[in-house]
């Protein structure tokens, strides 16, 4: 029995229209929101670590860390390192995202763009100033990806970070924090002249290698609260020698 051509006529529109729902590309805030039609990985944000690292919980109760893609954000001892942090735990954390990743880093990260209700977060981020379009490994990136991220990066030229007046990029950041760190001079110390149990407190230290002596040979932990090897920051400038 043939078809009768109003039929295939009818047929032919709703399938039209459900392949053009399943496809269609909205704008909001010049923001593209595509279907997630590439998902290698979904899960639960349950975890913001700063403005580019996420972890996220899949469906079999594994987490992996996840490396925002073509993105750098402020370190969090860096100018608005919070603050980036803080932009991304607004829109993701608890929320379920889907991972579009393409490798694995040397940290073993997963890393691509996380998308949440058809938006893509690291474009966002870059959007919003709290992020560098990391153009490092913008090979990494799909050619329409390295436009719209360059662009969104010109765009925020005057918010976020980029309102500062000499905005660092995160990579010199800690490119710069290693170079202090190894330029540090050694303090000599003078043990005959201390010793263990007496004092607890960096307002009980005489000197910096007072404070230096408790801290490598009594364990006193407390006197180096950030754990950079600098005990009582009042007293001492640079890294205890040993």
């Amino acid at each position: 029995m043939k078809t009768k051509p109003y039929l295939l006529l009818l047929w032919g529109l709703i399938a039209a229209t459900v392949l053009s729902a399943d496809v269609t590309l909205l704008t909001n805030d010049d923001s593209l929101l595509i279907p997630d039609l590439s998902c290698r990985t979904k899960g639960k944000v349950i975890k913001v670590s700063d403005g580019d690292t996420v972890h996220v919980l899949d469906a079999e109760k594994q987490t992996h860390k996840i490396r925002l893609a073509g993105i750098d954000a402020p370190e969090k001892g860096q100018a608005y390192g919070q603050a980036a942090r803080k932009f991304l735990a607004k829109r993701i954390n608890q929320k379920t995202v889907c991972v579009d990743w393409h490798k694995r880093d040397k940290y073993q990260r997963l890393v691509g763009v996380i998308r949440y209700e058809g938006r893509d977060v690291n474009l966002d981020i870059v959007k919003a100033g709290y992020a560098w379009h990391y153009k490092k490994y913008q090979k990494e990136q799909t050619p329409p990806d390295r436009v719209l991220y360059a662009q969104a990066k010109a765009r925020s030229d005057v918010i976020g970070l980029w309102s500062e007046p000499n905005p660092v990029n995160p990579s010199n950041w800690r490119k710069g924090k290693k170079e202090r760190a190894k330029a540090a001079k050694p303090i000599p110390l003078e043990p005959k002249d201390f010793s263990c149990g007496t004092k607890r407190f960096c307002g009980q230290m005489g000197s910096c290698a007072e404070a230096c002596f408790h801290l490598q040979q009594c364990g006193l932990s407390r006197l180096d609260g950030n754990s950079d090897g600098i005990p009582c920051s009042k007293l001492c400038r640079s890294v205890c020698g040993t």
